[in-house]
């Protein structure tokens, strides 16, 4: 969920306004942290360390057009008092919530979470001073919160095996086992199993239901995940796969959010150790719908694996980017958006009601650097193509207008599109064009004031400043307690034209 109007609007002062800050530790399963313990900026709290003045720091996340791909945020928090009294409440890896409290014009303090964080580090110094460092909560998706070693990895359990029972030929609607003990799949949804006949390549069969036995096998009764149903003979192994059915960006959600109990909002579909099981509260489920519905909502991908996933950040991430999608943050939660062009749509630019997009004028522009041409963009290339399982979608050509260069892009996405692949991949190259086939101006820009700091990676703005330009956001820093905000901010040429 957004931040308030009120709370944005004090924020949003051109003037430096009043801040308080509060930070609580807080839990999930069994991750260590002394649930309730509580210091603020304002002598409230049961600890007695205190937030000084130098606040809070962020160091936003970053996120990479064209490879979609997003860097760890960090955290600082100005620490006067005993470090020991904090450090006895948390370790390495616990988790944490941070506020910002700001004074209204109408005499009230509007408080807001600004960051769920991990706690990462803390440095004391000379005279009853430290920082607590923090990784924002893109950090969670490293591993599962939990503390049970052989739970860490996601999909864990995954060696549940089996082996047919009863010849299995193309086109059954049932697969007979010796025992369907330990296979599991998503409520309301399909299961997934791997068949490795004795003769041929192993084949996926998707399930909708299972007796002590018997697989029920999910309509249609055909070839299914890019393999070849054959003939499985009595004794042939059985695997069991890990099978999540959606558009990328619920798929995501599911993954994050799923505990096993169905209880943690309308996400928790999965069984325990399919999900990560993070908070539903830390996922900004508004802005997630917002970025689903510009990014073609019907599409539907098959996420499979058949091992743990040790590593889900790296995992997630690159499922996510072999169609343009990644994951950020957004005021202080954690959000899964779509890559688009510039200027579209503009529903998705809104960053407060009836606002299409944050105007940035010279009143805001404390300084800034400017490259012709971002540093760190990929060459630039002549073609951008999607493939799927059987067809494949290409952007028209477009003649590099700098060098070095190369010919093509590929987006591999085979393994995940099946179903009306042909407009699937139309998508895809429609919203990632852009960013490689036209090499971006660069601003590093330090924004007076706090009222950027309601932006996050992937929100576009109009640099006034800059001749009305429009751009990308892809990394925004707040420094609260010096009431400034650092964004970085990409502008991309119009079609047929080259910076500068």
């Amino acid at each position: 969920m957004a931040w308030g109007r009120d709370f944005i609007e004090a924020i949003s002062s051109p003037s430096p306004v009043m801040l308080r800050y509060e930070l609580e530790v807080t839990t999930i399963n069994d991750v260590p942290g002394s649930v309730g313990y509580r210091i603020t900026s304002h002598g409230e709290g049961s600890g007695i360390a205190q937030i000084g003045d130098r606040g809070v720091r962020v160091t936003g996340s970053t996120l990479t057009p064209g490879t979609w791909s997003s860097t760890l945020g960090q955290i600082e928090i100005d620490i006067v008092g005993s470090g020991s009294d904090l450090l006895n409440a948390v370790t390495r890896g616990s988790f944490v919530v941070v506020y910002v409290l700001a004074a209204g014009l109408d005499a009230r303090w509007h408080r807001e979470v600004i960051a769920y964080g991990q706690v990462q580090q803390y440095t004391g110094r000379k005279g009853r001073a430290g920082t607590l460092v923090l990784r924002d909560l893109l950090s969670a998706l490293r591993c599962r919160p939990t503390v049970d070693a052989p739970k860490l990895a996601l999909f864990y359990g995954a060696s549940y095996n089996t082996t047919v029972n009863h010849k299995y030929h193309a086109g059954d609607t049932t697969l007979i086992t010796v025992s369907t003990t330990g296979f599991e799949r998503e409520t309301g949804g399909n299961g997934a199993v791997l068949v490795a006949p004795t003769v041929g390549d192993p084949f996926v069969l998707r399930w909708s239901s299972a007796t002590a036995t018997d697989f029920t096998l999910a309509s249609p009764a055909s070839d299914q995940h890019g393999t070849v149903r054959t003939t499985a003979e009595v004794g042939d192994a059985v695997q069991s796969l890990f099978l999540v059915e959606d558009h990328p960006i619920d798929a995501a959600r599911k993954i994050m959010c799923s505990t096993g109990s169905g209880g943690n909002g309308d996400y928790d579909t999965l069984p325990k150790g399919w999900g990560l099981g993070l908070r539903d509260a830390w996922v900004d489920h508004d802005d997630c719908d917002l970025w689903l519905d510009a990014s073609r909502p019907a599409m539907v991908w098959e996420v499979m694996s058949d091992a743990e996933i040790t590593d889900p950040w790296s995992w997630l991430s690159g499922v996510l980017a072999s169609g343009g999608f990644y994951v950020t943050t957004r005021q202080g939660q954690i959000t899964v958006r779509a890559a688009l062009a510039s200027g579209r749509p503009s529903s998705v630019l809104t960053p407060v009601a009836g606002q299409t997009v944050l105007v940035l004028t010279l009143d805001d522009v404390e300084e800034y650097e400017h490259e012709a041409w971002d540093q760190d963009a990929a060459e630039e290339v002549y073609n951008v193509t999607a493939y799927g399982a059987t067809t494949n979608a290409s952007a028209g050509g477009e003649e590099p207008a700098t060098l070095p260069a190369v010919y093509r892009a590929e987006y591999d996405l085979a393994a995940l599109l099946f179903t009306d692949e042909a407009a699937g991949l139309d998508s895809v190259v429609d919203r990632v064009a852009e960013s490689h086939q036209r090499i971006p101006e660069r601003y590093a820009i330090a924004c007076c004031g706090l009222r950027c700091a309601q932006l996050a990676p992937g929100d576009q703005v109009e640099l006034e400043f800059a001749d009305g330009v429009a751009g990308i956001v892809t990394q925004v820093s707040p420094d609260w307690g010096a009431h400034r905000v650092r964004l970085v901010v990409l502008v991309y040429p119009p079609n047929g034209e080259v910076w500068p």
